[in-house]
């Protein structure tokens, strides 16, 4: 559900609160080109290439790109403390405010249907507040208590039960930022709950995305003692099949299942007390602006990498799934058919090569065909399985390790 956007904004937040420049060297002009100039042009070139698909892709990426630029090369939250001070979030705003605002402008000029606002916001809630509202607050905290002279051990203990307690509201924050809605009572929603129930999943919560009939998407949140929250988008349930629809519930359902969820916290936090380890034997300091980039590149991979052994687990199990409501003990070619379908069907609303990877998963291809592998195999022998209990298994050795070490 993290956005490249989102993703990309956060490191340049984290780098920014970190590193700073040297004030005595404020560099205008090249700010002026980073900040106006470039994404300027690039908004002008996209729109005047609205009907080439890679043309707000292309306008994207430069924007970010002269963003990032900005900060990690020119200085610019340098520039804007110097000006304002420190104030509690104001500087870190104002920090972000240019390319907010260009993202917004292109957005607006690029839109692909006539209700310009509604896509607009639409963009605005996922690729920007669904991760930085959590992330302000948790910043507005720190900087709080750092105001007040909190001392430091008390300071860690503000900082943990401010993340613990937006953790806890997650769900209902993801759901509200969408907007999705809890799924009515009818005949389908019991028909998932009977799913949910299948992999021992009690007291699931289903809702409802309202996208405008736009995106045909799904998706799992919630911690282990967390209520266990799936989304369909209002595209997905009104375009599938009941038959491909429950395919697609039990592979999110899997993620809960499976534990995904927690398990991605676990990588993440193995990699920063790894690398922070690293560097202080080689004696760079973590606040490095060489080490900070370093550490993020590594954390994204670790995920990548372990993201789409938890995406192969969620696929297979959804084929376990329509196979065993076959009375069947082994994966039918029925029971991966609805699957594939489902996944043809998405990537054909919207237009994604079968053979594209993204950072999350596989190609469809590449997922479509490590379906039909496994046909004629025991449900409950699969070896993606395995796989992924050694991986969570070296995950958790790897935490424990670095956490004794």
């Amino acid at each position: 559900m993290l956005r490249p956007i989102s993703l990309f904004l956060l490191m340049l937040l984290i780098f920014a609160n970190r590193y700073n420049g040297d004030s005595d060297t404020l560099h205008g002009v090249w700010l002026c080109v980073c900040l106006f100039v470039i994404p300027c042009v690039a908004i002008l070139v996209a729109r005047t290439l609205k009907r080439s698909p890679y043309s707000t892709v292309v306008a994207t990426n430069a924007i970010l790109l002269s963003f990032g630029v900005a900060i990690v090369v020119f200085s610019w939250q340098t520039a804007v403390r110097t000006f304002i001070g420190m104030p509690i979030l104001l500087d870190d705003v104002l920090l972000f405010l240019p390319a907010l605002f260009w993202l917004l402008v292109l957005w607006w000029v690029t839109a692909p249907i006539d209700n310009k606002t509604s896509y607009v916001f639409h963009r605005l809630r996922l690729d920007v507040l669904l991760l930085g509202i959590p992330l302000f607050i948790l910043i507005g905290v720190s900087e709080t208590a750092s105001f007040y002279n909190v001392s430091d051990d008390w300071m860690h203990l503000v900082d943990i039960s401010a993340f613990l307690i937006l953790l806890g509201y997650a769900p209902q924050f993801i759901a509200w930022i969408l907007p999705a809605k809890r799924m009515r009572q009818n005949e389908l929603l019991e028909q998932l709950v009977a799913i949910g129930k299948k992999a021992k999943l009690h007291n699931v919560k289903f809702y409802v995305w309202n996208t405008h009939n736009r995106i045909m998407n799904a998706l799992a949140f919630g911690m282990a003692f967390q209520s266990k929250t799936i989304v369909l988008t209002d595209k997905l349930i009104a375009s599938l099949t009941l038959k491909e629809l429950h395919a697609v519930v039990a592979h999110e359902l899997a993620h809960h299942k499976y534990w995904h969820v927690p398990f991605f916290v676990v990588t993440g936090a193995s990699v920063i007390i790894w690398s922070t380890k690293i560097f202080g034997i080689f004696d760079i300091e973590s606040v490095n602006s060489i080490a900070f980039p370093l550490q993020m590149v590594c954390i994204v991979g670790a995920v990548i990498l372990v993201s789409r052994q938890f995406e192969e687990q969620a696929d297979a199990y959804a084929a376990v799934d329509q196979s065993k409501q076959e009375g069947s003990a082994v994966i039918t070619e029925d029971g991966v058919r609805a699957m594939c379908s489902a996944l043809t069907a998405i990537a054909d609303v919207h237009s994604i090569p079968l053979d594209k990877n993204d950072p999350m998963h596989r190609s469809i291809s590449a997922r479509q065909k490590n379906l039909a592998s496994i046909v004629g195999m025991e449900c409950a022998q699969l070896p993606i399985n395995k796989k992924v209990l050694w991986v969570k298994v070296t995950l958790l050795a790897t935490l424990i390790g670095g956490i004794l070490a």
